[in-house]
């Protein structure tokens, strides 16, 4: 994995934590896919 700076690094982590946050709400966890992440 390319190396970024501890900014970017932070941004992107919490990117991924608000996803992965939304979709729970959403769905349940069993039903949560990488394919469904990305298209949100």
């Amino acid at each position: 994995m390319p190396k970024g700076s501890p900014e970017l690094t932070e941004a992107r982590r919490v990117e991924i934590a608000g996803v992965c946050e939304k979709l729970c709400q959403e769905i349940s966890f069993k039903e949560i896919t990488i394919r469904k992440g990305r298209g949100k």
